[in-house]
Order: C-alpha cells, then structure tokens, then sequence
C-alpha cells in the first residue's frame, strides 16, 4: 500500500496529477494523503503505460497508405460503426480511435452496445487482472470522449442477455436499412455477423466485419486461406467443438438425490454469484418448475423424483463449457439450495409461444400470426436450422426435437427450451416423441443407448415438414396404420410425380404439399419413404444441406420466380392444386402472375438517447 504522495515522489510527479490519474481509474481518493492498495497501484501503473505508448504504424509507407485507404472506405460505406468490448480492451484502441474519429461525420456513427458498456465496467473494476482492467479503463474513457464530441450512440435494452444478442439482433432488422460495420476481435461473432451477408432472404445491405490491428489500423478477416506459391492450400483451421461425439454410455447412476428442500416461489437459492430468489412461476413440466429469479434469469428447479446423480453430473459437463447462443437456453450455472445441495440450474429466460399450441393448430396458427405467409414459415424453418448446426459444430445432439420445446416470437426469433435433456457426450437424452422418432431407434428406451446424427437427421427433417405443412406429420395418412407403424414401414403418402399410395390426408394438406418447391418435396420425399434415396440411417440429409434447400427456397420467393409461375406459392393454406392431375383429373394452372412481396419499410433505429450520458452511467456504477 501506497498514498499518492508516495507514489508521486517515487515516479517524479506532482501529487494533483497522480490523484487525478487515480481518479480517472474510478478509484475513490480524494487527497494525495489517500492511500490506494497494492492491485490498485497495479492497475494505475498498466494504464499509465498505456497511455504513455507511441502510437504505431507500419513500418512501410505503402502499407501504411493502404491502411488508411481501407479506413477511409470502410468509414465511406459505412451509416454505423459498431464496437464491441473485444475491440474497446484491444492494446491498439488509441491509435484506432485517433485515426477513425476525424473521419467520422454526423451521420456516420459509432454505436455501443448497453451490454457492452457494462462489460467494460466489469472488467476495469476487475483488479486482480491489472493489464485488463486498463485497458477497461481507456476503452470507457474513449467512450466518454466519443460522447462528448457528439459520434456516440447507445443501443440496447436492459433486458439484453448479452452482447452478443443485441449485435444479432441489430445486424438482422436493421441490413435493410443502414451500412453497418462491427469492429471484433472475436473471431466467432465476426463469423457469425458476416455469415448475414450469404442470406439472401432480403434485399439487404452488405455488413462490412473488420478488426483492429497492431499497427491501430483496422484490417479484414479472411476466412479461407489463400493458396501458397506451389499452388497447395494449407490446412484450414478447424471448428473445436465444445463436445464429442460418443458412442460408450456413462456409467453414472440415475438415483434419486435426497436433498433436505426443494425450494418454491419465494424461496432463496444460491448461485456462483450468491442468493438470488425465486419469483413466479413461467412453466410446470414433468421434470422440473421454471422460474423467473431476481437475477433477471430464469430457473429450473427438479422435481424430487427427477433429482438425479445422472443429472448432476450431465448438467456439470454442461456448464464446463459455456456456450452462448441467441434463442437457445443453455445453461449459465447451477443452483443450490440453502443447504448447498443441487437442485437445479439457471438458463437465459426466453419469450414466445409455444409452436405445439400455435402454428401447429391452424385456428391458433392464423389468430397468433395473422400475418404470416409461407416466406415466414421458410425463413423459420432457416433460424431452426441455424440453431440446430450451431449444436451440432459443437457435438451437442437435441435429441426430443419436440415442437412444445420451442417458443416463437417472430420468423427470426425463437427459443429451443428444455436444453438440459440435450444429448452430451456419455449423457444421453433420456426422452422423446414418437413422430420425431426414426425408424431404426422406434420403441427403444431412450435412456439406455445414445442417438446418432442420422437418428438426429431424421428429427429434423420431420419438424421442417411440420413447419411447412402446418402440424401435419409426414406419416399421417387417409385410413392408415398409427404413425409409429407407418414410420416402421416407411410408408410415405405424399407424391413426387405418378408415385402415391393414394392416402394423403383429406383437407388443405394436398394443396400446401403441391405448391411447395420440387426440390423440397423431393427432399422429404426420399428421406421418408422407404425406397427413397436418403431414408437409410446413414444417408439423410444433414442440417447443411436443409440450409441449402431452404435458402433456395426464400431466394425464389422474394425475387419473384415462385409467384410467376406459381400465384399461390406464398399462400400457408392454398385452395387448389398447382397441377391437379393426378388428383381431380382437372387443371388449375393459372397464368396471371403476381408481384413478388415487398421488402419492408425500415424504421428509424433507436439508436439515439439523448439524456444519455456515458460518462455519468460509468462514472455511476461505481
């Protein structure tokens, strides 16, 4: 320990100008006789260094002036330039920011995240890691600085799970309307907010991704490495995943734990972060209660006879790797009773309506989204789809993909709920629905054995079914067998071409599976009859693949080939076939096109705050 006079007398200085450094790091002193603790020097020693270093550059003049050309063109193409807490703790931000600020303009701004402010706050009150935390205490700093000169914006809600999610959030509704820019060093976020750019769902603007340099230059990702001198290409990095992939079962017993409480409405419990409480109850499952807490998260607490070694232990292995992933419940951290026993764990707290009780049931379908076309119902099958391969790159399997586990707010929005059943390595998922279930694993016990990506594949493709053909099941049939004997059998009743086994089901069912595209309906086609070409375990077609289809799918919906040649292809529930032979022997072609739909009117984004002052939030949260 130190005061500040000391200090001062030991690097040279005046004592007013070491407490004002000391100051400008949050720390609470007011006179040179205060005295700061041994991590806090540390912190105002890395900041001080910080702020002593020369800015830096290429050695080169060329570069250097190639440098600067990508700025400016990345600053002339841009209405938004967003950064995120990777980039405001980069050791370069300075010699960014010095450069970027005068080419910025009143209508070129740059854009934080709340999330990301109070991210940066966290770290610069983090002294046991002094470099981090001064590099926290310049990035808020800067961000004081833009404020003042009027070029910064503050968006996002305090309701936001994360940072992460605002980005998502904002790069998605607002392409239409604005050039935008993220400046990351996450490699992962700048892969998934450049990733925007291949959907070509909407008329959208491309996002430029770019990251901040050594030399305080900003410099683009490349994702695919070039070709060396002998023409070879290297090695691509490779995704690693968080899980894998196993085919042996753990050997952790399924016995019931006894606990002294199972805590209910009201009660306090304890979390990593300490106790938080129980507030009113969001769900009554057969597994467990979902609460709201006062930590802003929600929380599953088990029923006694669901209270598990087998279930610890999964949920353990969960949470040694963190995983965040907009829509996607995953779980944060366990929680204890007040006797520090497991009783449950916590998880983002999601929104929407069930898609069991909604688009599944067409009265509730058309009173819930009145709206909707079949772009919408395309485009959610697209964000399943997402979230569905962002499980699956990190070894995670969903095992019961069951439609009363996902909640739907919007197309592109949506929750995968239920996250602890989750097939995990050596964990299995210990449930399912049989119509989700593929023929090869149909009547198994689902506890005792551990699903493949085939068994997975076929899940999938029977919920996009269900998605496009609104809670129909693709093995339902006109006077059939149940659904689990025409699963077995593979006896599929939609038609491609002359083939049908003249048992599709009566009503609307006929009309919607006609008008889909042939490339869809082949898809399902040979994925649930039994001589399809893709029907065996080993040959379904995989999450990539379904990505495809449907991305093609959208394209040929918004630029207006489906509706030239098909007038009632964005209809949920046409009213007659597009080619009736076949089925009533009479033609229904008809030949007056219609105009592709219309992109939407963008709204202004709520981007501004004017009462909004950096510098008295950060200054405030002390």
């Amino acid at each position: 320990m130190k005061s500040i006079a000391e200090i001062a007398s030991l690097v040279h200085a005046a004592p007013s100008e070491i407490l004002r450094h000391a100051q400008r790091c949050g720390f609470s002193v007011q006179d040179p006789g205060d005295v700061l603790q041994d991590d806090q020097i540390a912190v105002l020693a890395a900041w001080l260094q910080q702020q002593m270093a020369a800015p830096t550059a290429p050695s080169d003049p060329a570069k250097e002036a190639r440098a600067q050309r990508f700025l400016q063109n990345l600053v002339r193409n841009s209405d938004l330039i967003f950064l995120d807490t990777s980039s405001l703790l980069y050791p370069t931000l300075n010699s960014f920011l010095e450069r970027l600020t005068p080419l910025l303009t009143s209508s070129v701004r740059v854009i934080v995240p709340l999330r990301v402010i109070e991210e940066v706050t966290k770290h610069r009150k983090n002294l046991s890691e002094p470099e981090r935390a001064a590099h926290a205490i310049n990035g808020y700093q800067k961000l004081v600085e833009l404020q003042n000169a009027g070029l910064l914006k503050i968006y996002g809600n305090p309701d936001d799970n994360f940072a992460d999610s605002t980005f998502q959030s904002v790069f998605i509704k607002k392409r239409t309307a604005y050039r935008m820019t993220l400046l990351t060093q996450d490699v992962q976020l700048a892969k998934t907010i450049d990733g925007f750019n291949e959907d070509v769902s909407v008329r959208a603007k491309h996002i430029q991704v770019a990251k901040l340099n050594r030399f305080g230059y900003a410099s683009s990702y490349i994702w695919k490495d070039a070709k060396d001198a002998a023409g070879a290409s290297p090695a691509a990095p490779k995704h690693e995943p968080a899980f894998r992939l196993k085919t042996q079962m753990t050997n952790v017993p399924d016995t019931i734990l006894r606990v002294r409480e199972i805590p209910g409405p009201g009660s306090r419990v304890l979390s990593p972060d300490g106790p938080i409480q129980l507030l009113e109850k969001i769900s009554d499952g057969a597994e467990g209660i979902i609460y709201k807490t006062s930590s802003g998260m929600a929380a599953k607490i088990y029923r006694p006879d669901h209270l598990t070694a087998r279930q610890e232990a999964k949920l353990r292995r969960m949470l040694s790797h963190p995983l965040q992933c907009e829509g996607i419940c995953y779980p944060t951290a366990p929680v204890l009773n007040l006797s520090g026993e497991f009783v449950g764990f916590l998880m983002p707290l999601a929104s929407g309506h069930e898609l069991q009780r909604s688009l599944f049931i067409k009265p509730l379908f058309l009173q819930t989204f009145p709206g909707w076309k079949k772009r919408d119902c395309v485009e959610l099958c697209l964000t399943l789809l997402k979230k569905i391969r962002f499980l699956h790159q990190n070894g995670i399997l969903v095992g019961d993909l069951n439609p009363r586990n996902i909640l739907v707010k919007s197309p592109r929005e949506v929750w995968l709920v239920d996250v602890d059943s989750f097939q995990i390595e050596e964990f299995p998922c210990p449930v399912g629905t049989t119509t989700f279930t593929a023929p090869e694993i149909q009547g198994k016990n689902f506890g005792t054995f551990l699903r493949t990506t085939g068994n997975e594949d076929f899940a999938v493709a029977t919920l996009l079914f269900m998605l496009m053909l609104p809670g129909k099941p693709p093995y339902a049939q006109q006077g059939g067998e149940s659904l689990a004997d025409n699963i077995l059998a593979g006896d599929f009743s939609y038609p491609l071409g002359t083939s049908s086994n003249k048992k599709t089901p009566q009503g609307p069912w006929r009309y919607v599976w006609s008008h889909l595209t042939y490339e869809v309906k082949e898809m399902f086609y040979n994925t649930f009859r039994i001589d399809g070409t893709h029907h065996s375990e080993n040959e379904r077609y995989s999450v990539r693949e379904w990505i495809g289809a449907f991305q093609k799918y959208l394209r040929l919906l918004d630029d207006g080939t489906l509706a030239a040649r098909d007038p009632m292809s964005a209809e949920l529930f046409p009213t007659r076939f597009k080619h009736s032979t076949g089925w009533n022997g009479t033609s229904s072609r008809n030949t007056a096109p219609s105009q592709p739909r219309p992109a939407p009117i963008p709204q202004e984004p709520p981007v501004p705050n004017g009462g909004f002052s950096v510098a008295s939030w950060l200054n405030g949260g002390q």
